[in-house]
């Protein structure tokens, strides 16, 4: 193989060069990869709990958003308060 080498023009040569840099780097991205999904995949447990808990946080925060919408709604003069006001008796002391 080496004499092989020795007597290829350099083009050959880049191009040999580029095709093992191309498949190492394959080989990296894929071992990156399966990393990756075994972290994923091992922390299934955590994400299915970080779910449980938005969920319920946004259940919550719907609630609370409902509430603030539908609050108490204003209070109503009855006709004695409006018959007061309107003669004039609006303190303690009338």
């Amino acid at each position: 193989m080496s004499l092989w080498l020795a007597v290829q023009p350099p083009g050959v040569l880049l191009l040999l060069g580029a095709f093992v840099t191309l498949m190492a780097l394959g080989a990296a991205l894929t071992a990156i990869r399966f990393f990756r999904y075994w972290q994923w995949a091992r922390s299934a447990e955590q994400r299915r709990q970080d779910f449980v808990v938005a969920a319920v946080a946004a259940t919550l925060a719907a609630g609370a958003a409902a509430a603030a919408i539908a609050g108490p709604q204003a209070p109503v003069d009855d006709p004695e308060t409006v018959t007061d006001l309107q003669q004039g008796r609006v303190g303690y002391g009338d």
